[in-house]
């Protein structure tokens, strides 16, 4: 059996727990290549094989999701000739969310922080900074650390990470950051990021309600100064990584585009 352990996929990260396994199994004509995804949230997985003697019932590499806490086959390998020796290395990556993911384009969500509090936008969606790329469609808050984060809608926790007391201006701090990852009832992922330490509120499995406190804000990770990523994705990591524009609702109506230095306010 072969194990992949990846980050994201771990309620606590640094328990470096493999959720995501790759089995074989011996068939007649061949082997099986079965995947398990042991995580509250979907998974995608990458599998290259290389092989000897050997013909693949798929065209290699192949991509598919896998729904939590399911197994699912991703290959057949079949023997060309069985009197001579075959033998296959293989190759999977995994990133968080599904390919099929359509987000539902006119849910309004719920500003990520608690009614009274104003905070202002420091990057929006295409900011130059780091909205780019998986995170075009993300907006950036400027919150005090310790300010309350909320859930901006309903779904189920999927993973977490607390235990982080680092963060910096350049790259390399990505990593560093606490989050809270949320599967919405359409797939999407609402991410929110740079949590403070112990700042999560929450645990992987929770089912969390729109408004629900869920963590504390921080300057862990990638961040420059305290503040809360919030974006909604459908896949997470791995160069596969893909956000959504979404609307928001405030007080002054409804957000379709987050304005660069305005501060919004809850709708109550």
């Amino acid at each position: 059996m072969m194990s992949v352990t990846h980050p994201v996929l771990c309620a606590d990260p640094t328990a470096r727990q493999p959720l995501v396994t790759l089995a074989e199994v011996e068939t007649k004509s061949g082997l099986d290549l079965l995947v398990e995804n042991s995580s509250y949230g979907d998974a995608t997985v990458t599998l290259e094989v290389d092989m000897t003697n050997l013909t693949s019932s798929k065209t290699l590499p192949v991509t598919v999701t896998i729904s939590p806490h399911a197994k699912k086959r991703l290959v057949r390998l079949f023997v060309d000739d069985p009197h001579k020796r075959w033998k296959y290395r293989s190759k999977f990556s995994v990133v968080f969310g599904a390919l099929n993911t359509k987000h539902d384009a006119d849910y309004h969500y719920r500003l990520p922080f608690e009614p009274g509090q104003a905070y202002r936008v420091i990057q929006t969606f295409g900011g130059r900074v780091s909205h780019q790329g998986e995170s075009e469609y993300a907006v950036d808050f400027a919150m005090p650390e310790g300010s309350g984060v909320c859930a901006a809608r309903p779904g189920r926790v999927v993973a977490t990470q607390s235990s982080s007391n680092t963060g910096g201006p350049r790259k390399k701090f990505r990593d560093e950051g606490n989050f809270i990852y949320i599967r919405h009832a359409d797939r999407t992922l609402g991410v929110y990021v740079h949590l403070e330490k112990d700042g999560v509120l929450v645990d992987a499995g929770d089912y969390v309600r729109r408004g629900q406190l869920i963590g504390l804000s921080g300057n862990t990770g990638w961040s420059s100064r305290p503040h809360l990523h919030f974006g909604v994705y459908k896949l997470i990591g791995g160069g596969m990584g893909e956000s959504f524009p979404f609307l928001f609702e405030s007080k002054r109506g409804l957000v379709k585009g987050p304005l660069l230095g305005r501060a919004y306010s809850v709708k109550q």
